[in-house]
This record gives C-alpha cells, sequence and structure tokens, in this order.
C-alpha cells in the first residue's frame, strides 16, 4: 500500500463529497481544478524515479489541462453569464450529501468484492474510482445548470483516469503481445485466433478487470471491409467480404 496514493485517494473522496455539497459555481471550478492537478500528481508520487519520459510528460500534461486550462475556460464562460449560484438543483445539497455518503459505501463494497490484478498502487484505487464516477453521474442528473453538468462530466472522466492509472503498467504490455488483435487473421497482422480465442482472452481480462479497449480492437479492422472500404474490392488488404 501507498501512503502517498492513499493520501491522494483521500483527497479525491472529500473533493467529491464538497462538490455534492457546495452552491457555488467558482468554488466548484476551483474544486474540480484541485481534483485534477491530485490526479495528475498520483502516478508522480507513486511512481517516483521509476516513471518513462513519456509518463511523466502525460502527467505534466494532465496537470496542466485539468489544473489550468479547463478550470481557466470554465471560469470564463462563468463571468461571461454572470452565475454565481445553482439555484434550485433538481436534488438538494442535504440529500445529495446523503446520496453520495450512501454511494461511497456500496462503492467501497463493491471494491472490496473485485479481484484486482497483483499489485497495485492502493487497495482504494478501484472503490474511489467509482466513487467518482458515480459522483460526476448524481451531478449530471441532480443538477439544473449546464456549467454544474460540465464539472460534473469532468468528474466523471477523472473517475475514468484514476481507474486507468491503477493499471497503467498492464496496457503497453498487453499491446506489445498483440492480445488485442487475438481474433484478428495473421495475414491483416493479427494473431489468427479467431472467435473462440478472442472470447477465452475476453474471459480472462474481465476477470482481472483489465483496463483495455479489447472489445473494439477485434472489431475494427474488419469493419472497413463489412462497409466497403475505400477500395472496390473491399477494405482491407487481403480481408475478403460476404456479398
Amino acid at each position: 500500500m501507498n501512503n502517498a496514493a492513499d493520501i491522494v485517494l483521500v483527497f479525491l473522496v472529500l473533493t467529491n463529497l464538497m462538490l455534492l455539497g457546495l452552491s457555488r459555481l467558482g468554488a466548484c471550478i476551483r474544486t474540480v481544478a484541485l481534483q485534477g492537478i491530485a490526479l495528475g500528481l498520483l502516478p508522480l508520487l507513486t511512481k517516483g524515479g521509476h516513471m518513462e519520459l513519456h509518463g511523466t510528460a502525460f502527467a505534466i500534461a494532465i496537470i496542466l489541462l485539468k489544473g489550468g486550462v479547463f478550470p481557466w475556460m470554465l471560469m470564463r464562460t462563468l463571468r461571461e453569464v454572470n452565475a454565481q449560484r445553482e439555484i434550485e438543483p433538481f436534488i438538494g445539497y442535504g440529500k445529495s450529501l446523503a446520496v453520495g455518503t450512501l454511494i461511497l459505501v456500496v462503492c467501497i463494497w463493491l471494491g472490496s468484492r473485485l479481484p484486482l490484478p497483483e499489485p497495485v498502487m492502493s487497495s482504494l484505487i478501484v472503490p474511489v474510482a467509482f466513487f467518482t464516477i458515480m459522483s460526476g453521474l448524481f451531478l449530471i442528473v441532480s443538477r439544473r445548470k449546464a456549467l454544474t453538468q460540465v464539472l460534473g462530466y469532468l468528474v466523471l472522466e477523472n473517475g475514468i483516469y484514476a481507474f486507468g492509472v491503477a493499471l497503467v503498467d498492464k496496457q503497453p504490455l498487453l499491446v506489445e503481445l498483440g492480445w488485442l488483435l487475438a481474433g484478428v487473421p495473421e495475414e491483416l497482422g493479427g494473431l489468427g485466433q479467431g472467435l473462440a480465442g478472442a472470447c477465452v482472452l475476453q474471459i480472462e481480462l474481465g476477470r482481472r478487470l483489465a483496463a483495455v479497449p479489447f472489445l473494439p480492437a477485434p472489431v475494427a479492422p474488419a469493419s472497413p471491409g463489412r462497409r466497403g472500404g475505400t477500395r472496390r474490392g473491399g477494405g482491407l488488404p487481403g480481408h475478403r467480404t460476404r456479398r
């Protein structure tokens, strides 16, 4: 268990609860900015000097975008529309905090039931990621102003990012092994394992919650051919389509 990661994850939980209870839009934007900075620091704090250059550059870009660019754009919009508070939300702030606390309990229980690949940076990563996603969804459906709903979308994306950070070391290995192209024919650069091999791999990836886009990978190469592609005879080289 990483102490730095635990501190950041607890901070994410607190910012989610703050967003559910805040009415001033400026304070909400600043809270989302702090959440974005914390997420950008998460891989830097946990990996330290072991991160590669592109990983460090990506983390810095996340900090600049989530902690600077997006909040600046939202604050500029806030000044233009001259709206300072979320008036008459669909669900009141007290009830929102109660619902948020209940969601947090459910996410902690769910996270304790799901198997995870070893090692993970913290046992809190999955519950906090789920809670952040659900908090973003709750903000979207329970608030009236479009600006607050945009903040909900940003919080939701933060949760997805937090979940991906937990398995950031697993993605490159799966891509390099070519597992994402297990069902693609060998003449198209895949492994040629067919539908059965792809199904077996999908079951194992789902069992370990591997955060990789497996389903689109075997579907995408066949899609151009089924649509006719850019050539008269079919989409990809060597790919024959049924008439």
